[in-house]
């Protein structure tokens, strides 16, 4: 009997730390909230990441683990296999893009994409995923839903469809936690276990 006041201690302080649920946005404002939602997240433009990166092409698939850090137009991507072997280093600045692989070998190009493309194989589509990875469009024309926080939850822009999830409070920011971008040749799954922004 002794152990069941302290028990109900211990049960109201765990329901104490859980996260209150999100609020939601009425029908009406929900635009509004979220062209308000991107002028902000335009505004991020420093921040480290990482997380799991899924990808599915025909005939293969791979799951990597993705570290990206962002300093205003300089960036750098480090791609590492689930034991940690580094598999690309990608490096890139307004003077040019760097691909440093496993086996000590630079590439340079002016294409992200072509890089990734040519060494690893897979379709990444690096300077869209600067904005997506944000919960935002790129540039360029889009078909969006929101979802009840106004926030996006699904878009369709070029030939890539993306479902976003898993929203999560770091700060003053709100950023997606999953992200799902499937294009011609490729499936995408990107689970990002660690956000900083402004870092």
């Amino acid at each position: 009997m002794r152990l069941l006041p302290l028990l109900l201690l211990l049960l109201l302080s765990a329901c104490s730390t859980l996260p209150p649920p999100p609020q939601v946005v009425p029908d009406a404002l929900r635009e509004q909230h979220w062209r308000s939602h991107q002028l902000r997240m335009h505004a991020l433009t420093q921040w480290q990441l990482s997380g799991k990166l899924g990808i599915r092409t025909q005939p293969k698939s791979a799951s990597v683990h993705l570290n990206w850090e962002q300093h205003s137009v300089h960036y750098r991507i480090r791609i590492a296999s689930v034991i940690g072997q580094t598999l690309a280093l990608l490096q890139g600045s307004p003077e040019g893009l760097a691909l440093s692989t496993a086996d000590d070998e630079t590439r340079y190009s002016g294409s992200a994409e072509e890089l990734l493309l040519e060494e690893l194989g897979w379709e990444l589509p690096v300077s869209n995923l600067y904005y997506w990875i944000r919960g935002i469009p790129a540039p360029g024309s889009s078909a969006h839903t929101l979802n009840g926080q106004g926030l996006l939850e699904s878009l369709q822009q070029g030939d890539w469809s993306l479902h976003f999830s898993r929203y999560q409070q770091v700060g003053n920011w709100q950023l997606p936690g999953r992200l799902v971008a499937e294009g011609p040749a490729a499936r995408l799954t990107f689970i990002i276990n660690d956000w900083n922004p402004g870092s």
